[in-house]
């Protein structure tokens, strides 16, 4: 169901509407929109073991062209949101 929410597969009947958007058939560039709103934090698999946490949570925030001062900033915040910060 998360993958269908998140725009990471498709549906293959029935309707599947995201922030106003149906996804079933939608353009990729409709799927990008509403994969860049949503954001997903994996929980093992698609973490990148040569790097810490802040990191892993800072490259998604790189690849969309935030600054590295901002992206640290932002992946600790996030990280002591859910009780994962440096100690």
């Amino acid at each position: 169901m998360l993958t269908l929410i998140g725009a990471l597969r498709s549906a293959q009947e029935g309707s599947v509407q995201v922030l106003g958007s149906e996804l079933r058939g939608a353009s990729s560039g409709v799927l990008e929109r509403v994969r860049r709103e949503i954001g997903y934090i994996f929980q093992a698999h698609n973490l990148l073991d040569a790097l810490d946490a802040t990191q892993n949570v800072m490259l998604s925030l790189l690849l969309d062209r935030v600054g590295k001062r901002e992206a640290t900033k932002k992946a600790e915040q996030w990280l002591d949101a859910v009780g994962l910060a440096r100690s």
